[in-house]
């Protein structure tokens, strides 16, 4: 992997060093309560300022040098997504097929209900593939994501090939970046016919 080596600003002065270590393992370095550390993962060509901050593939980090060649590297921790966020990157990633990232949204032990059809998705594995199983020829469209908290509410339109038009409502709750819960509302347009006595008082969409 290649560090790309940029300049940075110390103290006023752009100071920056290329310092060509082959092979080195990344090791942990100390790091606060805001920042992660990166798994132990091998780098041929490191850029870094002495006592300062580099880049490590396109992420902020610090490093650290020892006598011994040896790299420490720490870098700095993502801000979780809002919950509005996880939603959204939820149906685009299963827009996408995206099923690995769609499993990284949904907390292992989460529950999602289907009321119309009396059905309750246990499971991160099984929510993943109730939506991955279900046959081909769709594709999803976000009409509206609204949230308060930790609570979110989209309401998507899913056409099919075959099926017809469906359209969700969805309530998820977000903890920690994950869907924990959540209860849609599926159906079909017009799976539910107007009846004859309301003609009268409404319009057709």
């Amino acid at each position: 992997m290649l560090l790309e080596v940029v300049p940075f600003l110390l103290g006023g002065l752009a100071v920056f060093l290329l310092w060509a270590l082959g092979p080195a393992a990344v090791q942990e370095a100390a790091v606060g309560p805001d920042q992660v550390v990166l798994e132990d993962r091998e780098v041929t060509t490191l850029g870094f300022i002495s006592g300062g901050e580099g880049l490590l593939l396109g992420g902020r980090a610090r490093l650290l040098l020892d006598p011994q060649g040896r790299v420490s590297v720490a870098r700095a921790r993502v801000p979780p997504m809002e919950s509005s966020e996880v939603v959204e990157a939820l149906w685009d990633r299963i827009q996408a097929r995206d099923w690995s990232a769609v499993a990284g949204l949904v907390a292992e032990d989460v529950v999602v209900e289907w009321p119309i059809s009396a059905e309750r998705i246990v499971g991160n594995k099984n929510f993943v593939a109730v939506n991955s199983e279900y046959p081909g020829g769709w594709s999803i469209r976000v009409l509206r994501i609204v949230a308060d908290g930790n609570e979110v509410v989209s309401e998507v339109e899913v056409p099919h090939d075959e099926f017809g038009v469906f359209r969700a409502a969805s309530f998820w709750t977000v903890e920690q970046g994950q869907i924990v819960r959540g209860r849609e509302y599926w159906t079909s347009v017009g799976a539910d016919p107007r009846p004859e006595w309301r003609a009268a008082l409404v319009e057709p969409m």
